[in-house]
């Protein structure tokens, strides 16, 4: 009959109307980018051809009657990227987030760290087939609930413990027992692309005392405290991938933090970890001065048995200086210092941020150095980074590579222009456009 297959004029007004409502009413936010980047095919002549990365991200926000949905897609040469669905809202005094991610499997063929956009390829299955666009990679849904003073938090992953990270340099050749197997071998944790999916869970509650002292507490079960690479995007700790073979559940990570003890004139925070995977067993006491310094101390062993100190750590923190000092061996001869000195130039006129860090090894002296200098301008900013270190060889740090940044803002335009100068030549440069809604 005519009604079954069409829809009434007056209905179709008022879904139209509804929709139109509906439009209105919801509040959209999100940005456009668009990446284009140069490597050069080589560096022999001052005329090269580029291999040509374009990559192009979309982020939508849509927030309607207390919900809102989140998009993050990405778009390269090869397809869709990767997608990040979002989905938040509060019930309550329930806030709800919940974080679907997919993504297209890439490997990479790198004979050097690190690895760049030209060695990136597109996995394959056992019959020589191009993976057809995003695979699911991981779905996250955190819970945070505020009872009476206490904050009680939940985040479940769900996730292929397989999935490849292409931007990790494996070795000079091509590992083919690796996880970025270039074809589907099949097995768990083996050379395969074939989804391993595994489930997780991490238990958090904060609270704080009637003195103002403040205690958080974390529990992890078949959770890495490892973070993982997806669509380019760090993603805080990963499902373990033995649980569910060698065992049903595991015990990842145990975390305890308390802060605000006042001891005198100076406050106290200290922190308790144990990670039975890493067979490792971390504290960490950290103090603040009244003259502004904050000193941490942090102490760790891998031996759970005699509880033998690996490492031993003290942080101090200045408003312009950090200083670092590590015992690798427990040996309480200090193996690794590091330096970051952080100072504004021509503060009145013309500010610029000039940072320099770096890191001296116990018999061989400088091994790795940066400077930073960011100088901002009306509406650009110019930011001038220089890394040395003992990649090239030697006993020393030399001149590593060089970034050469340029961006500016105009309301809701923005651009980028970099690059990345080494010894060999130019390594990379990119342009990249952009727009906010």
């Amino acid at each position: 009959m005519l009604y079954k297959r069409l829809v009434p004029p007056a209905l179709a007004v008022v879904l139209l109307s509804a929709l139109s409502l509906t439009v209105v009413q919801a509040e959209v936010t999100g940005s456009f980018d668009i990446d284009v980047g140069l490597i050069p095919t080589g560096t022999q002549i001052e005329a090269t051809p580029f291999f040509v990365d374009l990559q192009s991200t979309l982020q939508l926000n849509v927030t309607l009657s207390g919900l809102t949905w989140g998009l993050n897609a990405g778009f390269g040469p090869t397809g869709i990227e990767f997608a990040i669905l979002r989905l938040s809202t509060s019930l309550g005094a329930l806030a709800v987030r919940d974080t679907a991610v997919f993504a297209t499997p890439f490997f990479n063929t790198s004979a050097t760290d690190p690895v760049t956009p030209d060695e990136i390829h597109p996995t394959s299955t056992s019959g020589s087939k191009d993976n057809n666009g995003p695979s699911f990679a991981k779905n996250r849904v955190a819970l945070r609930l505020n009872v009476a003073g206490l904050a009680l938090s939940n985040l479940l992953i769900f996730e292929d413990v397989d999935f490849p990270n292409p931007l990790k340099y494996i070795n000079p050749t091509y590992n083919p027992d690796g996880v970025d197997a270039t074809v589907d071998t099949g097995g768990r944790g083996l050379a395969n692309q074939t989804p391993s999916l595994g489930l997780g869970d991490v238990m958090s509650v904060e609270g704080q005392t009637l003195s103002g002292v403040t205690i958080r507490s974390s529990t992890g079960l078949c959770v890495r405290p490892e973070h993982n690479v997806i669509g380019k995007r760090l993603w805080p700790k990963s499902v373990d991938p033995d649980c569910g073979t060698s065992s049903p559940l595991l015990l990842g990570f145990e975390r305890v933090r308390v802060e605000g003890v006042s001891l005198g004139g100076a406050t106290l925070n200290g922190e308790f970890f144990w990670s039975p995977s890493l067979a490792s067993v971390k504290s960490a006491l950290s103090f603040s001065l009244l003259s502004g310094t904050d000193v941490v101390l942090t102490l760790s062993s891998n031996d759970l048995t005699h509880l033998n100190l690996d490492v031993v750590r003290v942080d101090a923190t200045s408003s312009a200086l950090s200083f670092s000092a590590l015992d690798l061996n427990g040996d309480l001869n200090f193996d690794l210092i590091q330096a970051t000195l952080a100072m504004t130039l021509n503060p009145k006129r013309s500010p610029a941020s000039l940072k320099l860090r770096g890191f001296m090894m116990a018999g061989t002296g400088l091994v790795f150095g940066k400077v930073v200098l960011s100088v901002k301008k009306d509406l650009f900013t110019y930011a001038l980074t220089t890394v040395f270190d003992t990649a090239a060889g030697g006993t020393s740090a030399s001149w590593n590579h060089t970034h050469f940044d340029l961006s500016a803002k105009v309301g809701t335009f923005n651009v980028e222009l970099k690059s990345v100068v080494s010894a060999s030549g130019l390594r990379r440069a990119s342009v990249k456009l952009g727009v906010a809604f």
